[in-house]
């Protein structure tokens, strides 16, 4: 080959490697113009991987973004069902508040009747005693001293009697 047709020329030559070695010569203008499509070439894999590192960071942020709204979803959800949990305890409490009250009227209102039954009680126990009292002063103004004991002694003749028509004028009080 010769040096004017071709700007690269390749030689057997001896060497010390052996006793024939490929040699590639190459002209400076092929070489640097390698040694520049090398360098774009580098500089396409190292944007390459840049793109990828950015949308492999793209993806992570987005990710983190889906884990972010998922807790706040959780977040909500836990709130309202708190929420809702304490807006039932509020009314069970409400509703044994009312109920604890209704039964304290009830109880009072037992405690009123109950009263009123034992002033009644008391009423006719002190009429009752009042018209002792007063069959007993008549019994001793009419001259009768035993007219309480005649009055059992009658009552019990009309109990082993047991007849209505023995109690006709039997508490008639002849003067």
């Amino acid at each position: 080959m010769s040096s004017s047709s071709a700007s690269s020329k390749t030689m057997l030559k001896a060497s010390k490697d052996g006793p024939y070695a490929l040699s590639l010569s190459l002209s400076p203008a092929p070489a640097l113009a390698l040694a520049l499509a090398l360098a774009l070439a580098l500089a396409l894999a190292l944007a390459l991987a840049l793109a990828l590192a950015l949308a492999l960071a793209l993806a992570l942020a987005l990710a983190l973004a889906l884990a972010l709204a998922l807790a706040l979803a959780l977040a909500l959800a836990l709130a309202l069902a708190l929420a809702l949990a304490l807006a039932l305890a509020l009314a069970l409490a409400l509703a044994l508040a009312l109920a604890l009250a209704l039964a304290l009227a009830l109880a009072l209102a037992l405690a009123l009747a109950l009263a009123l039954a034992l002033a009644l009680a008391l009423a006719l126990a002190l009429a009752l005693a009042l018209a002792l009292v007063l069959a007993l002063a008549l019994a001793l103004d009419c001259g009768i001293p035993d007219l309480g004991v005649q009055m059992l002694r009658r009552l019990r003749r009309l109990y082993q009697k047991g007849t209505p028509e023995t109690l006709r004028g039997t508490w008639q009080l002849r003067l």
